[in-house]
């Protein structure tokens, strides 16, 4: 997004998302 809240908000959940990604490969091996 353009909005500097909102562009900080889409990298936090892309940064959530990315931990939940690399725990779901540890977890799945």
């Amino acid at each position: 997004g353009l909005n500097h809240e909102v562009f900080i908000g889409e990298i936090l959940m892309i940064r959530e998302v990315g931990k939940v990604g690399k725990n779901m490969e540890n977890y799945l091996g």
